[in-house]
């Protein structure tokens, strides 16, 4: 009889990309600003991280919608004609208005689903729009983040692993496919940035966890399992991303490596 690894993931019930907006006006500024002072759009930076997504359900109407908590970081480059340019510094959180998702319904999905759903956002893009008043000391703001929110189910996948069995004879030695060798070898290289781009963490250990399990599954020939797991583990890699920017660069480069040891593997059972 087999036994079985539980392995957790997020499964999604639908994904649409929404466009979120923040508008303010008469946001005063300290430093003096001469007439003739402009913001330079090149040097000026606009950051957004989600820190919480909230999903509501409404069943009377057959609709999903969510609010989405954020912080922002901007930093806005003025330049002041005969004084030293200036650099704006501001970090606050925000709570953009309900929004809906009009991709899928309540009533699509089935009940016992329907309990367990919950909100993720990815691929957050932030435009920001300014304009100065250098007269009233001020400037006008319109902030733009265009994200892909995923409404999303836990769900435990079932993953054979075979049972270990005592032989009385020396098994040989079996050389393993060149395309196996190919697809490791690409899935070793993502649990050694894992180790080199995050310190000794709860989070590290989950991560090389799910690398492990991958090249286990990936020598049993279990591509589309192998291919489970990847996808899980670049679904909490996004999300980490999304919430911590500090870590941003570091994600990068590993979600980079879990992106091509995906088509390697691809590639490889073609």
């Amino acid at each position: 009889m087999a036994l079985f690894d539980r392995f957790k993931a997020d499964r999604v019930a639908c994904d649409e990309i929404i466009i979120l907006r923040d508008i303010e006006r008469g946001v005063p500024i300290q430093p003096e600003l001469p007439p003739g002072s402009t913001i330079d759009p090149d040097r000026t930076v606009v950051e957004a991280a989600i820190t919480e997504c909230k999903l509501r359900t409404d069943l009377a109407n057959d609709r999903f919608f969510f609010t989405a908590d954020a912080f922002i970081s901007k930093d806005i480059a003025v330049d002041r004609p005969g004084l030293p340019s200036v650099t704006l510094e501001y970090g606050f959180n925000i709570t953009f208005p309900e929004a809906m998702v009009a991709g899928c319904r309540p009533s699509q999905i089935q009940p016992d689903i329907l309990r367990r759903l919950r909100c993720q956002i990815y691929d957050i893009k932030a435009q920001e729009y300014l304009t100065l008043d250098p007269a009233a000391g001020t400037f006008d703001e319109t902030l733009i983040l265009t994200v892909t929110v995923k409404i999303v189910f836990e769900d435990q996948i079932l993953i054979p692993t075979p049972t270990p069995t005592v032989s009385p004879t020396v098994a040989p030695t079996v050389t393993p496919p060149i395309c196996v060798v190919v697809s490791t070898l690409a899935l070793e290289i993502v649990a050694g940035k894992i180790r080199a781009q995050i310190g000794p963490s709860a989070l590290r250990d989950q991560l090389l966890h799910s690398v492990a399990l991958a090249i286990k599954l990936l020598k049993m020939g279990l591509v589309q399992e192998t291919l489970v797991v990847l996808s899980a583990l670049t679904d909490n890699l996004q999300f980490v991303f999304n919430s911590a920017p500090f870590r941003r660069q570091a994600l990068s480069l590993i979600l980079g490596d879990i992106a091509v040891a995906r088509i390697e593997i691809v590639n490889a059972i073609r």
